[in-house]
């Protein structure tokens, strides 16, 4: 590196050199002045408008950050009471009965209040039909017999058997240790997920299938040496045969399917299609009870007969094809015939000492009540106003008013932190538009409604201040307000009405005026319809 100085009138000049450009400085001889550092200073001076314009963007970001939330909240408040606004929450009903074994109910809103003294001397019957008796064979299980195993001694089959190893049952391990009895062994198979049933006949064990038919079988694998002394080792298992009710209908061995061909039959009006090479009895009971038919189909493997039970109660038919709508003969076949029917009955039911008309069962009274009868006896129903729906949605209003208070007090008496790294600390300390908002908030409670009537037309009416006359200096600070649920119980026992208007009425007006989302207008929160 190289360097030199030059003198001159006013000064030196410096410079610095390399193999880059090197630097130049400029002091002054003569009048002492440092221009290097006046040149900075210049510099930093001609940047202080950006900064501060920076300074002050980062401000108003934060501002707007902690106004954005005191926004979310105050909707969050909106939303609660507009709850309280709408008719409908005062117009919820609640049924309670005397005994839910009699009678349970159900009431919509604007449902008519009253007591309802009921009677039900029958409940209502299902109509139903039956086939004639098909005699279809139900299948028989796959069944394994192993050797005799004397030689263990089953005469005493809780005795230790002194063996160790493990084999397998379909699949399932099944693991032997030496404490294990023959016993044990049998109802750890049983237990297990293999679907067998294992037990002792004579000196030899049976493995039988859970589940009639030709599939599963049953298949063992593991210790060849375990299986042998319990006789199993090599064994094969009798496979079982299906039931005739899930063969297709073609191959069924009974007369009773061998008529039936391809086409369609109607129950209630509704047709369905049947094909005897692939349709079993189990897969056409399926498609009726999946139909719109509104019958409930199964077939009672003890009686042998298919049942057919109206999915309603009441006195209706079950309405049967006849030659003319059953191309398939499926019904003629197994015997579902009109005459086989054994109608229902209507409920006997009584209402305050009036006989009703009940449907299956169940009546509904007084526009939007609803009352299932579950058996006989008496019961004793009353309608009135859902009062704890009511009250828990005036709390539900009342917690999120208090946060609302909470944050924006929080904001608005934080004062700045010099020392924080967080931007947003103290950012509206004071700020006057929390300030009117506080005051718009609190006022409401002191609101009156003068249409309402003399003794609904302020919050305090229905329960609502904000605390009690001795309650402590901070909590009148805190701005909270506090609910008398039993004033309010007893306003809304009294007059729902007058409590429903006294929310709802539109001259009640609470605006928080924050410029939340910067647009440079106030954003009022409306309370009130």
């Amino acid at each position: 590196m190289a360097s030199s100085t030059t003198t001159g009138l006013n000064g030196n000049i410096s410079y610095a050199g390399g193999s880059s450009l090197g630097s130049v400085h400029w002091n002054g001889a003569t009048s002492g002045l440092d221009i290097d550092a006046l040149v900075k200073a210049q510099l930093t001076i001609d940047g202080l408008p950006m900064q501060v314009l920076q300074n002050r963007n980062t401000t108003l970001q934060t501002k707007l950050s902690s106004l954005s939330s005191i926004k979310t909240s105050l909707y969050t408040l909106r939303s609660a009471v507009k709850d309280l606004t709408y008719q409908s929450t005062f117009l919820a009903r609640k049924a309670t009965t005397s005994n839910d074994k009699v009678v349970t109910a159900e009431s919509q809103n604007n449902a008519v209040n009253g007591t309802y003294s009921i009677n039900v001397g029958d409940l209502a019957t299902t109509t139903s039909n039956a086939s004639s008796a098909l005699g279809l064979s139900t299948g028989t299980f796959a069944i394994l017999t192993g050797d005799d195993i004397s030689a263990l001694d089953p005469a005493h089959p809780n005795t230790a058997l002194n063996l160790s190893g493990a084999f397998t049952v379909n699949g399932k391990a099944i693991a032997v240790k030496t404490t294990d009895t023959l016993n044990t062994i049998l109802n750890q198979i049983s237990a297990s997920a293999a679907g067998v049933k294992a037990t002792l006949s004579g000196s030899t064990i049976v493995l039988t299938q859970k589940t009639a038919g030709a599939t599963p079988t049953i298949t063992l694998g593991g210790d060849s040496a375990l299986l042998t002394k319990l006789g199993l080792n090599g064994k094969t298992a009798t496979a079982g045969t299906d039931a005739d009710q899930t063969r297709p209908m073609a191959s069924a061995s009974v007369a009773a399917l061998k008529g039936v061909t391809a086409g369609y039959f109607s129950i209630n009006g509704t047709f369905i299609a049947i094909d005897p090479s692939t349709d079993s009895l189990n897969s056409v009971i399926s498609k009726i009870n999946n139909s719109s038919a509104g019958v409930l189909a199964f077939y009672d493997s003890t009686t042998g007969k298919i049942n057919l039970t109206s999915k309603n109660a009441g006195k209706s038919d079950i309405i049967l094809g006849t030659a003319g709508t059953d191309s398939s003969n499926f019904l003629s076949q197994v015997g579902l015939v009109q005459a086989n029917q054994k109608a229902g009955e209507n409920a006997k039911v009584t209402v305050n000492g009036v006989s009703v008309t009940a449907d299956g069962n169940k009546i509904r009274l007084g526009d939007g009540n609803t009352f299932t009868l579950n058996g006989t006896g008496n019961a004793t129903v009353t309608v009135g106003t859902d009062i704890d729906s009511i009250v828990n949605k005036v709390k539900a209003f009342i917690d999120q008013y208090n946060a609302v208070i909470d944050v924006v007090n929080g904001k608005l008496n934080e004062k700045p932190n010099s020392n924080s790294d967080d931007a947003s600390v103290g950012n509206l300390f004071g700020d006057s538009t929390l300030r009117d908002t506080i005051y718009n908030l609190r006022s409401f409670v002191y609101s009156v409604v003068a249409t309402q009537d003399s003794t609904m037309q302020i919050l305090a009416q229905a329960g609502i201040s904000d605390g009690s006359l001795n309650q402590s200096i901070d909590a009148t600070k805190s701005g909270h307000w506090t609910l008398n649920e039993t004033t309010l119980r007893q306003a809304l026992q009294k007059d729902p009405n007058a409590v429903s208007k006294l929310f709802g009425n539109s001259t009640a007006v609470v605006k928080a005026t924050t410029d939340a989302d910067g647009n440079g207008t106030n954003d009022g929160v409306l309370v009130g319809t």
